[in-house]
């Protein structure tokens, strides 16, 4: 029996972490809890219900369909075959039961644990029912409720012998344990589940979800294990643990059946011995064992922390600076600079690099690394004398050389100098040219790249009347060379074109100034040209990783499957082994090799590489990933997955920016916008943070956040137009006009072509803004007749919404006649016949309609039919809407093609027969398609629940709309299903959280829909939060183009709850004068309810908040 899902995401405490890096002692947090043995804790309590399940031959077949597509690893399309199965069975036994239950679980459905307990009460012995019970309690974060449930499953190992998802329970269950603060038990826990895996079942590594822990951790559960024994203390455990497994197990592991042996496994573990002996405040220790072994010594991090605990720093230094011949010897001691650096360690940073400088003493990178350093530490005169001594040693080092040296790489290589010396003082001399070059080299690498390009004019006053190839012209074209480079980054093409020529006319030999040509060619879209650029670069040069990377950049923009092939691997495997400090490089091979579905290479890449821990992090998540992908990820959701991944990546590796940002863009909007906002507070000016604080705030329909920080972003870069876009969307969202205007104008002189206002002219509309609305489309409609439409619709709308439909009318009639072409011709008729209906005058619409002459096209014809149901429908004559729509679904062959094209038509035949009480009908319609295969899941899902909607089977109704919000696409339907769902609930008092988080979904896809802010705005009211209910309601309010009742009758009731009495009252007047003998019957019934509560002398008779309309609902029982 295979396993079923993907294991729950690492649940790692910021208790537990500040342990770990030794911030909070153990002791203060001792807990009875802490040593009890997992054999005392409780198991799963005996299944609630029982029933006796029936054979169902009708539900065999979906049943079969849908354990071949989940075991296929299509979970979406196997949801809608066992909601059939399901259906199809009144009494449904286990098989049906659990399968329903590990569909609904991986794809994170909300009920996936009703659905896992259902499994449990029909086979309470089974391990895949107890797992998916404790697993889903786990994920909603119900860890103690877990425990019992998982560690049932893992007594099930004697009768279910080789079952992975025993073994899978023990990792769950130490998670759980680990949680809840029973460190003993979960370091229990882990233990059996290594044993397991390279031990007694070794065979269940094969299993994806136990493959997935693997690759996440090469030591399997050991680094969880000694996290719980640090957890509280208990060191000493934990090394010996860590020695038992080396002895047991390490060579098992290396021959796990992976290809070749993981020498990544034994750098992991030197790591995790290295952290303990620090911890157990033995930096000696932890010094020795890592000098032991050249891998560890990648973890720069680790080690500068080693050299800060160890008494005898000037030996360590010592020792790194007398191995600077080793490339490894190299590599780690200049990571171990940049860690002591970041970590703001200036004086032991200086000390390497000066020393690195000194035995390296033509090597740029280093003598700018230095140089930044220095100036960090507030002594920019020694660095830019330091950097310019070096300049001039490297030029004379060129002079007869075979190829010459590549000057640009310090503002790319060791990272930009930080804002702490942007304000440094250079001194810049123009008698010494070194000095000046030095200078920009600094100005550049400090951001000031204005100021360093200034700089460059006096070296290029000194190229006129140049010998080619002589020293002054060598050095006047790498100058020309790096402005090109910087005007390439500053987005100037044109410019730094003539950089790039003046250059090679200077020096056709300056590997920078190819190297700035192929970039630009590059920008452009030249890709050929722009690797053929890149080429010449990287011969004339000494081997340059940034030379590789950037031709393998360029490769990688080929067409097709040629953008992998084996040339662009080449290229960035040749800049990672130039370079092993070129974290990009390393990306860059690892995801070529991914997409080129090399997934072994990369495994091997992973093995054999000495990878810095940032590079390692984010390729073991990608490459999980991958290989479940390729293989089909069976039983799995690949997105949980991830998430469950980079959340732990996240909890043991907190400062990670990399981990964040990957976290942030994959996790649910809630979670995201934490992160986000987290990320933010650590670097506040951080364009890269603010843009996802930006998006992920509006993800939340928190606009006004959004608002705030697109706003700064604008303002800090002007000439950006995603930027202004955004704070013109969002002022639209927020009803800011005065920002809006802000933006539209810093948009115009920007922009080519005035029509990109275009794109706001529905959100003007929506929101009562007809005058800007009419001066957009004017000045549109002047340069193409196109608008004159839309300038048309804004004027009619605007005239029915102020009450003056003779004015409509009159505007559209004399639109029909003047109407050139038959487009607008039957656009205008159209919208005619509707203004006309809305006023109740039914039959003069359907003369106009029925006057006119039979189209010539049958894509015509059946447009007139769609507006001829439309208008029956809203006469009231549902029988006749039914007829018109079946005769177009029939004319187009329905069952013949899947809804694809035409499921507008299916759905107004189902929506008129369920206006016709024909629900059954309806409902029987819809099992056909499903039965014939003729339509997707999601969209069966989406016309299900909207022949429900309006019955009394509102059970129904539910399920079919929570599965598609699951699984449906997030297209206009998506977001009315969600509004709706949450209306229904919040409207009842039932399930405010989920609630709000559907609203919020409704809401941050289409925030201009009065709807679906006032549905947001009515779940504040039902919470209680009255005030963001006026704020929410009110903006409803002004979004309504036309006016509600419904919402004027809530903003009413949220203005007298907040204590605004006279202003309710206006509000319910307007909702009354709203309804008229046109307005639907549901409208209609407000009248006497309004009425009511503008009469009521005291308090009036208000809609009740959510545990009183809860209550008076009749509602109980668990919200699972």
């Amino acid at each position: 029996m295979k396993s079923l899902v993907s294991p729950v995401p690492g649940r790692l405490v910021l208790l537990i972490w500040g342990i770990a890096i030794g911030l909070v002692p153990p002791a203060l947090f001792a807990d009875s809890r802490d040593k009890v043995p997992l054999s005392e804790l409780p198991l799963a309590p005996a299944p609630e219900t029982s029933s006796t399940p029936e054979a169902c031959p009708d539900a065999a077949e979906s049943l079969t369909q849908a354990r071949a597509l989940f075991d296929a690893g299509q979970a979406d399309g196997a949801l809608g075959a066992i909601e059939g199965a399901w259906a199809d069975c009144p009494n449904p036994g286990y098989e049906i039961a659990a399968l329903r239950a590990r569909i609904h679980f991986a794809l994170e459905m909300p009920d996936a644990l009703r659905c896992a307990r259902a499994a449990y009460d029909l086979s309470s012995g089974e391990a895949d029912a107890l797992y998916l019970v404790g697993a889903s309690l786990a994920r909603a974060g119900r860890y103690e409720d877990a425990i019992p449930y998982l560690r049932s499953a893992t007594e099930r190992l004697m009768t279910e012998i080789n079952n992975p998802t025993i073994t899978l329970s023990w990792h769950e269950l130490g998670e759980c344990l680990e949680t809840a603060g029973y460190c003993t038990a979960a370091a229990d826990a882990y233990r059996r589940f290594d044993r397991a895996i390279w031990n007694t079942h070794t065979e269940h590594r094969c299993d994806p979800a136990v493959a997935f822990i693997v690759d996440q951790s090469p030591l399997g559960g050991l680094a969880d294990e000694v996290r719980a024994w640090s957890a509280i203390g208990c060191f000493d455990d934990a090394l010996t643990r860590v020695d038992q497994f080396e002895r047991e197990y390490v060579e098992v592991a290396d021959g796990a059946g992976w290809g070749d042996p993981r020498p990544a496994r034994r750098t992991a573990l030197r790591k995790l011995r290295c952290d303990l002996l620090l911890k157990a405040g033995r930096p000696d220790d932890a010094l020795n064992h890592a000098m032991d072994g050249a891998a560890v010594l990648v973890d720069a991090p680790r080690f500068a922390r080693i050299v800060e605990a160890a008494e005898n720093a000037d030996q360590v230094i010592g020792a790194l600076l007398a191995n600077l011949n080793d490339d490894d010897g190299y590599f780690l001691a200049a990571s171990i600079a940049v860690a002591l650096q970041v970590d703001g360690r200036f004086e032991l940073a200086t000390r390497i690099w000066d020393g690195m400088s000194a035995a390296r003493s033509t090597d740029i990178d280093v003598a700018m690394a230095l140089a930044a350093c220095r100036v960090r530490a507030g002594d920019a005169e020694a660095a830019l004398a330091g950097l310019a001594e070096t300049l001039v040693r490297a030029r004379e080092a060129d002079k007869g050389a075979e190829k010459r040296s590549a000057w640009l790489a310090p503002s790319r290589g060791w990272g930009a100098w930080s804002d702490a010396g942007a304000a440094a003082p250079v001194s810049l001399s123009s008698d010494d040219p070194m000095k000046t070059l030095a200078g920009a080299l600094a100005l550049e690498a400090l951001g000031r790249r204005a100021d360093a390009l200034i700089a460059l004019e006096a070296l290029f006053a000194r190229s006129d009347n140049l010998t080619p190839g002589s020293d002054e012209a060598l050095l006047a074209a790498f100058a020309h060379a790096l402005a090109a480079q910087m005007l390439i980054d500053s987005g100037n093409l044109e410019s730094a074109e003539a950089h790039a020529d003046t250059a090679l006319a200077l020096d056709s030999a300056c590997a920078d100034a190819w190297e700035a040509r192929g970039r630009r060619l590059l920008a452009l879209g030249s890709v050929d040209a722009a690797a053929a650029a890149l080429r010449q670069a990287a011969d004339l040069a000494p081997p340059s990783s940034r030379f590789a990377a950037n031709l393998g950049i360029a490769l990688a923009n080929r067409e097709g499957e040629a953008a992998y092939d084996v040339a662009t691997q080449a290229q960035f495997d040749r800049a990672a082994r130039l370079d092993p400090t070129d974290i990009g490089a390393f990306r860059n091979l690892i995801e070529t090799c991914l997409n080129a579905q090399k997934v072994e290479l990369c495994r091997t890449l992973l093995g054999s590489r000495r990878l810095p821990d940032e590079v390692e992090r984010s390729a073991r998540v990608s490459l999980a990933i991958h290989a479940l992908a390729a293989a089909g990820a069976p039983r799995m959701s690949l997105r949980h997955m991830a998430i469950a991944a980079l959340r732990k990546l996240h909890a043991e590796y907190p400062d990670d920016t990399q981990v964040a940002l990957s976290l942030v863009d994959q996790a649910d909007p809630d979670e995201a916008l934490l992160i986000a906002e987290e990320l933010i507070a650590k670097d506040p000016e951080n364009p890269l943070y603010m843009r996802r604080v930006a998006r992920t705030a509006a993800d939340v329909a928190e606009f006004e956040r959004s608002l705030e920080v697109w706003e700064a972003l604008a303002r800090r870069f002007p000439d950006n137009i995603a930027y202004w876009s955004s704070v013109a969307e969002l002022s639209l969202a927020t009803v800011d006009m005065v920002a809006f205007d802000e933006a539209v104008a810093a948009l115009r002189p920007l922009t080519p072509h005035p029509a990109y206002e275009a794109v706001f002219l529905d959100q003007l509309v929506r929101i009562g803004q007809w005058d800007r609305a009419a001066d957009i489309a004017g000045r549109l409609a002047a340069q193409n007749p196109f608008y004159e439409r839309r300038l048309v619709d804004i004027r009619v709308r605007r005239a029915a919404v102020e009450g003056r439909i003779s004015d409509a009318e009159e505007t559209l009639r004399d639109s029909l006649a003047s109407a050139v072409d038959e487009s607008s011709r039957r656009d205008y008729r159209n919208d005619l016949t509707r203004l006309l209906a809305s006023t109740g005058r039914y039959d003069e619409a359907m003369a106009i309609m029925n006057a006119l002459p039979a189209p010539e096209s049958p894509t015509d014809d059946m447009a007139r039919s769609a507006e001829l149901g439309i208008l029956h429908e809203r006469a009231g004559r549902f029988d006749l809407a039914v007829i018109e729509w079946a005769a177009l679904v029939k004319r187009i062959a329905i069952y013949n093609n899947s809804l694809g094209e035409v499921d507008a038509y299916v759905m107004g035949w189902l929506r008129a027969l369920a206006q016709a009480g024909r629900v059954d009908e309806a409902l029987q319609i819809i099992e056909n398609y499903r039965k014939a295969g003729k339509a997707r899941a999601e969209d069966l899902l989406y016309l299900r629940q909207m022949v429900l909607q309006s019955t009394d089977r509102l059970d129904l109704y539910e399920a079919a709309a929570e599965l598609f919000v699951q699984i449906g696409s997030h297209d206009d339907n998506w977001r009315e299903v969600c509004n709706n769902l949450a209306y229904h609930w919040v409207d009842r008092g039932e399930r405010l959280a989920e609630s709000t988080r559907l609203a919020r979904r409704a809401v941050a896809a289409d925030p201009t829909n009065s709807a679906y802010v006032d549905t947001l705005g009515w779940v504040a009211y039902k919470t209680g939060d009255f005030d963001m209910a006026v704020h929410l309601i009110g903006r409803a309010v002004a979004f309504t183009s036309e006016r509600d009742p419904v919402v004027l009758g809530h903003f009413g009731d949220a203005l007298w709850r907040s204590g605004r009495q006279d202003e309710a009252k206006g509000a319910w007047r307007k909702a009354l004068e709203a309804i008229t003998e046109y307005s639907t019957e549901q409208d209609k019934a407000l009248r006497e309810p309004l009425q009511a509560r503008i009469d009521a002398e005291c308090e009036p008779p208000l809609a009740p908040l959510g545990q009183e309309a809860h209550d008076q609902n009749g509602q109980t029982g668990e919200d699972d």
